[in-house]
């Protein structure tokens, strides 16, 4: 009853956003890997939020390098986003 996945959060700003407007969250835990939970509580801070990440286990190498370069554009969005 504590955790509330968002059906709707199809970018980690809408997720964010959504925690806080929709769910009435000031503070929250994210659950994801190192590079992801960086990129959500800068947001989720930024927003007015308290937020914490909880690191989950890496991606295998393959999939790694696809998301390394996902996640290199989606750093620089978070900039264009705010």
């Amino acid at each position: 009853d504590r955790i509330i996945l968002d059906h709707a959060g199809f970018r980690t700003l809408d997720s964010v956003v959504r925690a806080k407007d929709i769910f009435g969250q000031t503070k929250i835990v994210i659950i994801s890997q190192r590079f992801h939970n960086e990129r959500a509580i800068f947001l989720a801070q930024k927003n007015g939020m308290e937020a914490f990440g909880y690191n989950a286990e890496d991606v295998n190498k393959y999939a790694g390098l696809k998301t390394n370069m996902r996640e290199y554009l989606a750093k620089a969005k978070v900039y264009w986003d705010l």
